[in-house]
C-alpha cells in the first residue's frame, strides 16, 4: 500500500516538476509584423515555425531576409525594419532590457519611447550599441 501511495505522489508531482523546467515566456513581445519576399525564421524551439505576420519571436529566434526580402518587427510602440540579406537574432526580451544581435545586413529602428532605466541594445560582431533616447537609428553590418 505504501508503494502505491508513493507512486501516486510521484505521478502527481511530475507535472509540476516539468512545469518548473519549461522555457520561460519573455516579459515583452516582439512580433513579426510584416513580411515581403523570402524571409526565413530559425526558431529556438524545435517546432517548424512559419514566417507569417503577427508571429511572436522569443529569445534565440533568428530572422533571415534573403534577396528581395524585407521584414518588420514590432515591439510596444517601436519597430525594427530589416532590409534584404539581413540576419537578426533575438537575444533578450525583459521588462527593462531588449537586446538583439544584427549578424548581417541593415536594421532601421524607430524607437518611439524609452523610459528611464530601460535599455535597448543592438549587438554586432564588432560593437554593441546602446540606445539611450528615442529616435530613428540605422545600423549596417557588412562582411
Amino acid at each position: 500500500m505504501k508503494l502505491h501511495t508513493a507512486i501516486l505522489a510521484l505521478a502527481l508531482a511530475a507535472p509540476s516538476l516539468a512545469w518548473g523546467q519549461a522555457a520561460q515566456t519573455p516579459e515583452r513581445v516582439l512580433r513579426l509584423s510584416y513580411v515581403e519576399g523570402v524571409v526565413k525564421l530559425q526558431a529556438e524551439d524545435a517546432a517548424a515555425p512559419t514566417t507569417l505576420p503577427n508571429r511572436p519571436l522569443i529569445p534565440g529566434d533568428r530572422l533571415i531576409t534573403q534577396d528581395g526580402g524585407r521584414a518588420e518587427l514590432a515591439l510596444d510602440t517601436s519597430n525594427i525594419r530589416l532590409d534584404q540579406h539581413s540576419v537578426l537574432r533575438v537575444e533578450t526580451l525583459e521588462a527593462t532590457t531588449v537586446r538583439v544581435d544584427l549578424q548581417q545586413g541593415v536594421a532601421s529602428l524607430r524607437l518611439r519611447e524609452l523610459l528611464e532605466g530601460d535599455t535597448f541594445e543592438i549587438a554586432t560582431a564588432n560593437a554593441s550599441i546602446t540606445l539611450s533616447e528615442p529616435g530613428e537609428y540605422r545600423v549596417e553590418v557588412t562582411h
